[in-house]
């Protein structure tokens, strides 16, 4: 039965009402019952590593935050004092966090697929909610393609606050009305802290790294992004036959009325 169940982690990078300053990115990281729990216990076994050796507590990656140097938010801070504010932080040391874990994501046993939502100079968006039902639609044609058809998918998608993530599983549930890929697969979503799923941190992580290149941004203040993006790279699904993934583990909308 396992092999017949496929878990999806899912976040996003930039929103669809930003699209004049840089595209909206979908990532999903897909993987098996079989791997998850290897998975899980490698990127927590990462943070550890990290946590001993900066002597903060490093409860999940967010790449915003450590390729910008973010502080986290003064209740958090409060919460837990020991948690790490990356401002304060050497950008070498952030670089290396950042490609080390590049390096994590290239090797795990996990398929990347990715949606990236572009517009024309000038083309107004009329509904937000529009843009991100059509690339749902579009990843998870995408995450249905990742291997043999699932009969049970599963989808955690990280959580943001409660009137948020209802919208957004209004959105996932008319997207998957639109599928074309044909399948009998069962659907369950389930909205997650980033901190209890990690496998969302991959996603996170590929989201941001893939909307800044899209952006041709490779270097972020003193951070450098391209050997991230090319460990990356290795995870992103192939066409059939091919080591393309161009229209396949990525696909690019481009908006253009």
């Amino acid at each position: 039965m396992s092999n017949n169940i496929l878990f999806a982690f899912i976040d996003e990078s930039g929103q669809p009402y930003q699209l004049d300053e840089g595209p909206y990115v979908l990532a999903a990281a897909t993987v098996a019952p079989y791997n998850l729990v290897r998975v899980e216990g490698n990127i927590r076994s990462y943070l550890t590593r990290w946590s001993h050796r900066l002597g903060r507590d490093i409860p999940e990656i967010h790449a915003r935050e450590i390729i910008q140097g973010e502080s986290p938010p003064p209740r958090t801070l409060q919460q837990n004092p020991r948690r790490i504010n990356w401002r304060r932080v050497d950008p070498r040391i952030r670089q290396e966090v950042i490609d080390r874990f590049s390096e994590l994501i290239a090797s795990q046993p996990i398929l990347l697929n990715i949606v990236v939502v572009e517009k024309r100079p000038g083309v107004r968006i009329h509904s937000q909610y529009g843009v991100r039902t059509r690339a749902l639609t579009y990843l998870i044609e995408r995450v249905l393609m990742s291997g043999r058809t699932p009969r049970i998918l599963l989808l955690s998608i990280d959580s943001a606050a409660l009137r948020q993530d209802t919208q957004l599983q209004i959105e996932v549930l008319n997207a998957l009305s639109r599928v074309r890929v044909k399948h009998q697969a069962r659907v369950f979503i389930s909205f997650e802290d980033s901190e209890n799923s990690p496998i969302i941190q991959i996603a996170d992580v590929v989201a941001y790294i893939i909307r800044n290149v899209r952006m041709h941004r490779y270097t972020i203040g003193r951070i450098n992004i391209e050997n991230a993006f090319l460990n990356i790279e290795r995870r992103i699904r192939r066409c059939p036959g091919t080591n393309r993934y161009e229209r396949c583990g990525l696909k690019v909308w481009t908006i253009t009325q």
